[in-house]
């Protein structure tokens, strides 16, 4: 059987509505969009979303160390939500993406490697003036 290409589901992260005095979460979840699980460790703390492409202008904030990768952290600029890139993602923007005081804007997609999750560049598109 053929393997599907790329990633068909991307985890995003469970957001309880309500915790009580003893801690307890409540019955009712909301999801907060765009936050993305950066590993999965319990399946029941994540919703499974179909992996569609998004637009949006990511600025640089600093780097890090996952369980086995080394990531470069974004922000989304319209969003606040922050994003990890894997090394070879930034590699890929930094060839084919202009780059103003940090910014980039692209169309991105969620991508895997190993265990761990993160964004991947997907189409580019010029930063306006």
């Amino acid at each position: 059987m053929a393997k599907a290409k790329g990633l068909l589901q991307a985890p995003y992260r469970a957001v309880f509505s309500y915790i009580d005095e003893h801690g307890n979460h409540g019955n009712t979840r909301f999801y907060k969009h765009d936050e993305l699980v950066s590993y999965v460790m319990d399946e029941n703390e994540v919703d499974w979303r179909p992996n569609e492409p998004f637009e949006a202008e990511l600025e640089l904030v600093g780097s890090g160390r996952g369980r086995s990768s080394v990531t470069f952290e974004y922000r989304d600029t319209a969003t606040d939500v922050h994003y990890s890139l894997f090394v070879s993602s930034v590699e890929a923007m930094l060839r084919r993406c202009t780059i103003r005081n940090g910014k980039v804007r692209a169309v991105w997609k969620v991508a895997k490697r190993g265990t761990n999750y993160g964004l991947d560049l997907y189409d580019v598109i010029e930063l306006g003036d």
